[in-house]
């Protein structure tokens, strides 16, 4: 249920940010998106860092999570929740 719930929020993200999100993907906390581009993802990740969340970079364009599989819902929302923050600052 937290990897369905933490797809959807990414795929929401795709869904408000067009722009930056897109083909959103995952398999239960798996997960991962593309950006537009490898400069754009590497602001993206420079932006989760400053938000003290960890996002992994992935081929040419992707980022991907990895996060320990007992992370709670509570955790997720608030990765989530700082996630939109630095997409806001992007935008």
């Amino acid at each position: 249920s937290v990897g369905a719930y933490f797809v959807g929020e990414l795929e929401r993200f795709a869904a408000e940010y067009p722009a930056l999100v897109s083909n959103v993907r995952g398999k239960g906390l798996m997960a991962a998106f593309d950006l537009p581009s490898g400069d754009v993802r590497d602001a993206a990740l420079q932006a989760f860092m400053a938000h003290d969340v960890m996002v992994l970079a992935s081929g040419h364009q992707s980022a991907r999570f990895r996060p320990p599989l007992n992370l709670s819902m509570d955790e997720a929302a608030e990765g989530i929740r700082r996630m939109e923050q630095a997409l806001k600052e992007l935008a």
